[in-house]
């Protein structure tokens, strides 16, 4: 087992990863919430739903035993705050990127696409690359091709969830900052 997937799997490591995570939930969670940038707060919400898809994914092909290996070791609560509560943090960055080109680029829905598109490669890569090291194995019919369709509904999410909120909740965008 790699010594990622040993600290992960380790009381002190679960602990460590779980205090974290809710570290960067809430400093997460204040930024959006401050000096009244009423679009962060759709920026929080996005994130956290795409933090939440991305833990319901991880959930169901765990317990259904589509992903085995080290991974499956990890405790679910684990799991869960790495992907939903840390993933909020990082998604919220990732709409950065999304906010950053909605200001400068004529099709940021287009230019977006290219960039998630990127990511089909680096699974191609990458998923081999872990299966060697013991992370995960696929199992049930789960296929490389599956994680890379996954891998998009998960790229997609944050930026769809972003731009339907700003459609629902149109009084918010305000005051738009980065």
């Amino acid at each position: 087992m790699s010594p990622e997937m040993q600290f992960l799997s380790s009381p002190t490591g679960s602990l460590i990863v779980l205090t974290l995570s809710l570290l960067i939930f809430v400093l997460t969670r204040g930024w959006a919430t401050r000096h009244r940038h009423e679009d962060r707060r759709l920026v929080f919400a996005a994130a956290l739903g795409a933090g939440l898809i991305l833990a319901g994914i991880n959930v169901v092909a765990l317990q259904v035993g589509w992903w085995t290996g080290a991974w499956s070791g990890v405790s679910l609560i684990v799991v869960v705050a790495l992907c939903a509560l840390a993933g909020t943090g990082g998604f919220a960055l990732w709409l950065g990127l999304y906010r950053w080109l909605e200001r400068r680029a004529h099709h940021p829905l287009r230019v977006y696409t290219f960039i998630v598109l990127l990511f089909i490669p680096v699974v191609l890569i990458a998923d081999p690359i872990q299966i060697r090291r013991g992370w995960f194995e696929f199992s049930g019919g789960y296929t490389l091709w599956t994680d890379v369709l996954l891998g998009q509904i998960v790229m997609w999410s944050p930026v769809l969830l972003y731009v339907w909120l700003r459609c629902r909740f149109p009084d918010k965008l305000g005051t738009v900052a980065s």
